[in-house]
């Protein structure tokens, strides 16, 4: 199961939540991961309900689910705390 604190699901949630939707390519290039271990990220992220797939050709689209969104909200949020050091 892929946890979604760990640094590179995170940082695919908040592209996700930046771009609204990407391919698995441009997601793993972003976030310095390979290809495999993108797939197995993403894969874990969809069973949890977090992202969907859409197929366009031969191409997946990857977007948030409505939970996803609302996860990543709080992620930014959390984000921010840190970043803020008080």
């Amino acid at each position: 199961m892929v946890e979604v604190f760990d640094k590179k699901p995170r940082e695919m949630i908040l592209e996700l939540f930046d771009k609204k939707k990407s391919y698995l390519s441009k997601l793993a290039l972003k976030t310095g991961t390979t290809f495999s271990y993108s797939v197995r990220i993403l894969q874990g992220l969809e069973d949890l309900g977090l992202i969907k797939r859409t197929k366009k050709g031969r191409i997946n689209i990857l977007q948030l689910t409505s939970k996803g969104v609302r996860i990543a909200i709080r992620l930014k949020e959390v984000n921010e705390i840190m970043e803020d050091g008080n």
